[in-house]
C-alpha cells in the first residue's frame, strides 16, 4: 500500500534499482522523507531532461540530509530519462543541511525496503556511482526493512561466490593436517625407540670390557704364582749313586 505522499514517477531504465516490493528509487526516497516530513504532497516530482533535484535550507531535514536518500535521489534522477545524467554531488545536495547523517539512522518506515546499493559510501568520492550500484544490485539482492535497518553506511563492492569459505570446511582441513602431523611425529618417535634397542643389542655383543680383561689377567697371574720357578733359572744338580748289591 502506498503512503499518502508517495510519488508516481515512472522509471524508463535501471529496473534493477527497484526493491522487492516493486518500488522505484523515487518512491523509496519519498517514503523515507515521510519519516521527517508532515506534508501530504510529494517532494520528488517528475523531471524533464534539463531539471535536477536540489535541497534548499527550508526543505532540508534529518531524513533528506542522509547518504541513503542522496543515493536514492541520484538514481531517481537517472532512471527517469535516457537523455543524460544530471544529479547533484553529495556536497551540493547537502550544502544547506544543518547536519549530515551516514546511512539512515532514524529507522526505516514500514511498507518499504531499501536495497543495499543505496547504502553506498559517498563521503570519499562526493558523488553517486551508478556503476558500482548496478554491480551490487545484480550480485546481491539484499535489502533493509524496518526490522533489519543498518545503523551506518558501508561501501559495498561485488564479491564472487567463492569468497567466504564455510567454517566447517576449514575445520575439516585443520583436522586432516593435524592428523598428518601427529602421524609423522609418532613415526619419528618409533624410529628413535627402534634405533635405541638396535644400538643396545650391538653393545651387548661387543668384545669383553677392560674390566673383564683385567680380571682375567689377575686370574692368570695368581695361577702362575703357584708354580716353582728357580730364581736364577738353573736346574738342581742331581747325582746318581750306583746301587750296591753286594757286601763290598
Amino acid at each position: 500500500m502506498n503512503s499518502p505522499n508517495s510519488t508516481t514517477i515512472s522509471c524508463v531504465q535501471y529496473s534493477w534499482a527497484s526493491n522487492s516490493l516493486g518500488q522505484n528509487p523515487c518512491d523509496i526516497a519519498e517514503r523515507l522523507n515521510s519519516v521527517c516530513s508532515t506534508s501530504n504532497g510529494s517532494y520528488f516530482v517528475e523531471l524533464t531532461s534539463d531539471d535536477e533535484y536540489t535541497l534548499s535550507s527550508e526543505d532540508q531535514n534529518p531524513c533528506l540530509c542522509t547518504s541513503v536518500v542522496y543515493n536514492l535521489v541520484s538514481m531517481c534522477r537517472l532512471c527517469q530519462t535516457e537523455d543524460g545524467k544530471i544529479y547533484p554531488t553529495w556536497s551540493q545536495w547537502t550544502a544547506n543541511c544543518s547536519s549530515l547523517n551516514a546511512g539512515f539512522p532514524l529507522g526505516l518506515p514500514g511498507g518499504t525496503a531499501v536495497p543495499d546499493w543505496a547504502y553506498q559510501d559517498v563521503s570519499g568520492t562526493d558523488a553517486f556511482n551508478e556503476t558500482l550500484a548496478a554491480d551490487v544490485a545484480t550480485t546481491d539482492h539484499s535489502e533493509s526493512s524496518s526490522s533489519t535497518s543498518p545503523s551506518s553506511t558501508s561501501t559495498t563492492s561485488p564479491t564472487s561466490s567463492s569468497v567466504g569459505v564455510p567454517s566447517d570446511k576449514g575445520n575439516r582441513t585443520a583436522i586432516i593436517v593435524g592428523g598428518v602431523i601427529g602421524g609423522l611425529v609418532g613415526l619419528a618417535l618409533l624410529a628413535v625407540v627402534i634405533l635405541f634397542f638396535i644400538r643396545r643389542r650391538k653393545h651387548s655383543r661387543m668384545a669383553p670390557s677392560a674390566a673383564y680383561l683385567e680380571a682375567h689377567r689377575s686370574k692368570e697371574d695368581t695361577a702362575s704364582r703357584g708354580r716353582y720357578v728357580p730364581v736364577d733359572g738353573s736346574k738342581a744338580d742331581v747325582k746318581w749313586l750306583p746301587l750296591s748289591l753286594g757286601g763290598g
